[in-house]
């Protein structure tokens, strides 16, 4: 995850750098939604946390199905808020290409 993490930034500072194409989507409304859903992706975690069955990375695996709050509308929140995150981080960079 960290090797992503790493590349999925420095692809955004190379379509930030190289831009060919640009989206015209206001940033006052995209910055505030890029933090309102990484928020949204701590508490998919900080759920299964508190809750008492596990978190989602090797330290404590979850031995019950989660089935409230977050992971009653959706089948994965986590990786439904970070696709989230990741949309609406392009809208702010204001590229095509990381959107794509």
């Amino acid at each position: 995850m960290i090797l992503l993490g790493c590349a999925i930034i420095i692809a955004f500072r190379f379509m930030q750098t190289y831009p060919i194409v640009r989206i015209l989507f206001p940033r006052e409304v995209t910055f505030p939604l890029v933090q309102i859903l990484g928020i949204a992706s701590l508490l998919t975690v900080l759920n299964l946390a508190f809750r008492g069955l596990g978190l989602p990375f090797a330290t404590v695996l979850s031995r019950k199905l989660a089935a409230d709050w977050l992971y009653r509308r959706s089948r994965n929140p986590m990786l439904l808020s970070c696709l989230f995150v990741l949309i609406a981080a392009a809208l702010w960079l204001q590229s095509l290409h990381a959107l794509l």
